[in-house]
């Protein structure tokens, strides 16, 4: 974890603890590389006014095996409520059908 932390410490990006546990409650044992059980990381951006295009939330995972190294799995903002709000295919189909009515 200290490799990821130490290239992210430079920018305007910090661990977010208690979301990155609320996720890893949430996700479980699922993994993005099945069966190979992963490390999750959520970083939130310190500064929207100086990086305005950079979403409010980045998700990292690390495969747990040796030498693996951490990779963005998503990216997303938060809501008025402080909610993730992830990309969904459905919800651009639903804005679409209803806009075509």
């Amino acid at each position: 974890m200290a490799d990821v932390t130490q290239s992210i410490k430079a920018s305007a990006l910090t661990i977010w603890s208690e979301l990155t546990e609320q996720f890893r409650k949430i996700i479980g044992d699922d993994s993005p590389v099945d069966p190979i059980e992963a490390n999750w990381l959520l970083f939130k951006l310190e500064d929207n006014e100086k990086y305005p295009d950079c979403k409010d939330v980045k998700v990292f995972v690390q495969p747990d095996v040796p030498y693996a190294g951490w990779g963005i799995y998503a990216e997303t903002n938060l809501d008025s409520e402080g909610n993730m709000q992830f990309y969904s295919q459905q919800d651009v189909v639903n804005d679409l059908l209803k806009k075509s009515k």
